[in-house]
């Protein structure tokens, strides 16, 4: 695999997040509409490109490639339910929240550089269609990110969101080198991104745009379309 195309990958995917940045004044108002056209791509994403490539896995790890599955899924809930119902109340709540929205981010990033790699170790150059959706979420996050940041100003830390891709892909390019370690992260990040969508990115109730989030769906199935096709 050339290192080149993931390395400018993470950087294109720092770029969106930056941007959105200097522009959260400005396109706050869509953040609704953003988030929502993400949702749609990263669940068609998930369901038409992830999940089937797991069993890709079972050659190297049998029946245990679903298990490292689950154990993904399973990661994320365990660390949102041990915040919700710790037990303080008040100021020192809120500020656990956040500081896990913080550190969250920061995994998030990280584990965007880690995918990056893995798809690109998977894919070869397809993963460029296949990472489309970390760059709308990468835009739309932005604004939410930030808000997070004034929340613990003064944490040198926060300079780890926005460069996170880098970092991960940096790690993932040391650490990833065969089709053992490749499908191993692959299934447990796709547990993580499983839990996040279906949890998280995707609004629920009265939240979010239908139109936007079938917008995502309909690009989702002609770029699967398309691949399939090549």
């Amino acid at each position: 695999m050339d290192t080149l195309f993931p390395l400018l990958i993470s950087l294109l995917i720092v770029f969106f997040h930056i941007i959105g940045e200097k522009l959260s004044e400005h396109i706050e108002r869509f953040h609704l509409n953003f988030l929502s056209l993400a949702a749609g791509l990263m669940a068609g994403t998930l369901f038409l490109e992830l999940l089937p490539r797991i069993s890709d896995g079972e050659p190297y790890w049998g029946g245990l490639i679903y298990v490292v599955f689950l154990v993904g899924f399973v990661i994320v809930h365990l660390l949102e339910k041990f915040l919700y119902q710790h037990r303080s109340i008040g100021n020192e709540f809120v500020s656990l929240k956040s500081q896990f929205e913080f550190w969250g981010f920061i995994a998030y990033q990280l584990l965007v550089g880690i995918i990056n790699v893995v798809f690109f170790e998977a894919y070869g150059n397809l993963a460029v269609f296949v990472l489309i959706p970390f760059f709308v979420r990468a835009f739309a996050l932005s604004v939410s990110s930030k808000h997070i940041i004034e929340k613990v100003a003064g944490n040198r830390s926060h300079l780890l969101i926005p460069f996170g891709p880098i970092i991960g892909t940096i790690i993932g390019l040391l650490f990833i080198h065969n089709n053992l370690q490749v499908f191993f992260i692959l299934a447990i990040t796709t547990g993580v991104i499983f839990y996040i969508t279906v949890r998280d990115v995707i609004p629920t109730g009265r939240e979010g745009k239908p139109l936007y989030f079938l917008t995502g769906i309909l690009i989702t199935i002609t770029t699967f379309l398309i691949i399939g096709g090549v």
